[in-house]
């Protein structure tokens, strides 16, 4: 498949396209550094995420922010119960989020991707952590228009310059719109 998701080692997907890495989810707890308080724990986030030529975009417990892992969703300002639930910031212990379960991958040649369960904990209620929510997140990839290979015979036909009447356009993209004489058709 061009765009394949695989289980890396029980703990992390791997998304490649054409067997280039694109991005790693991560399903099983990521510990933060030695020396870090355990709470910054977390799992159910993307993280890295490889650019094309394989540069590594996104980053995981910078020293500033430990509780930023990669590309993920939290609420600061939430209400479980009556009590406060910051899902954000880890050190406050009001909240964490946690991968439950992958249950599903799949791979194919236009698109690829999984979806997973999630639970959002409150940490501060009565008798221990209380599940306040589920989430599904369904995360894939599409191939990209630019990987077939009609793509730059489209784009040599795009630059093309065309004349119509006194006006002439040059048509950007795959030409939705054209210009005639001013006006849209």
């Amino acid at each position: 498949p061009a765009v394949e998701v695989t289980d890396a080692d029980g703990k992390h997907l791997v998304a490649s396209f054409r067997e280039r890495k694109i991005f790693r989810y991560n399903s099983a707890p990521v510990e933060p550094p030695s020396g870090v308080d355990p709470v910054f724990t977390r799992s159910g986030y993307l993280h890295p995420i490889w650019t094309p030529d394989g540069r590594v975009l996104s980053n995981d417990f910078p020293a500033q922010h430990l509780h930023h892992h990669g590309i993920w969703f939290a609420w600061t300002s939430a209400e479980f119960e009556g009590r406060k639930s910051d899902f954000w910031n880890s050190k406050e212990r009001q909240g964490r989020i946690e991968a439950v379960k992958v249950e599903e991958t799949f791979s194919g040649p236009v698109f690829g991707g999984f979806r997973a369960r999630h639970r959002w904990l409150n940490l501060n209620s009565p008798g221990g952590p209380k599940p306040a929510l589920e989430e599904v997140w369904r995360c894939a990839r599409t191939r990209s228009k630019a990987s077939s290979s009609s793509t730059s015979s489209r784009r040599r036909r795009a630059r093309r310059t065309r004349r119509s009447g006194s006006a002439s356009t040059t048509t950007a993209g795959s030409g939705s719109a054209d210009r005639e004489n001013g006006r849209e058709r």
